[in-house]
């Protein structure tokens, strides 16, 4: 039960982390991208924004799985 108690307080804070941290991520590559006149930068911010988007929609995606499947069994 500590262990599903451990897991829970991370999965806490994950569900703060992984968002703010992707807006901060898109913001900086935003910015430098706006910055910017050379074209290979701009196309690098833009696949950084990409993935960034990509993986925080997975992450949350996990997280919200971990606590699905923690509602069924505890």
């Amino acid at each position: 039960m500590e262990a599903i108690s451990y897991l829970s307080n991370w999965i806490t804070w994950l569900l703060v982390i992984i968002p703010v941290g992707a807006i901060f991520m898109v913001t900086y590559q935003a910015t430098r991208k706006s910055l910017t006149d050379d074209p290979d930068t701009i196309g690098d911010c833009e696949v950084k924004i990409k993935n960034t988007i990509k993986g925080a929609i997975i992450g949350m995606s996990i997280s919200g799985f971990i606590t699905i499947l923690k509602s069924f069994y505890v």
